[in-house]
């Protein structure tokens, strides 16, 4: 099924073809972009309670592992709240199965602002001095400023 992007999406879409939605709840839409390979989170809300946070990454965990991803990218430029416990499960119990069936490109679009550019920092610095975080090492992890940005890197 493809998906007309709403609007704050639509300019940067425009130009990318392909992309489907595959899943879609009231905090986030789920893409596949077959030409690439890779899944896409785009954050729809600027609050996701950390039960609905947990069930839009285990879907689209689903859909990484059942089309072979090679890279997921998560567009957060919606939120304007950080929460810790939500990005120490994303990181740490996420991330981990997700290296497990093979994923290990990821990709962030952060929102503008100093404040959550500063809040992902400390807290991914904090997380991975963790015994249990050593396996991040091997993820390649960067952070773009776009759609297309992401896809392409």
């Amino acid at each position: 099924m493809k998906v007309e992007p709403k609007l704050s999406e639509k300019r940067e879409a425009l130009d990318i073809e392909g992309f489907h939605l595959v899943s879609q709840n009231e905090f986030a839409n789920i893409y596949w972009i077959e030409e690439y390979k890779a899944a896409l989170c785009v954050i729809r809300t600027e609050f996701i309670p950390f039960d609905a946070f947990q069930e839009i990454f285990l879907k689209a965990g689903e859909l990484s592992c059942l089309r072979k991803a090679q890279k997921f990218i998560f567009d957060k430029r919606n939120l304007r709240a950080f929460h810790q416990p939500s990005m120490e499960w994303y990181f740490l119990y996420w991330k981990k199965e997700m290296l497990s069936l093979g994923l290990r490109v990821h990709r962030k679009i952060l929102p503008q602002g100093n404040w959550f550019d500063l809040a992902v920092k400390t807290c991914r610095e904090e997380l991975e001095r963790r015994p249990e975080a050593a396996f991040l090492k091997n993820l390649d992890i960067q952070y773009r400023q776009n759609i297309k940005e992401a896809l392409e890197s």
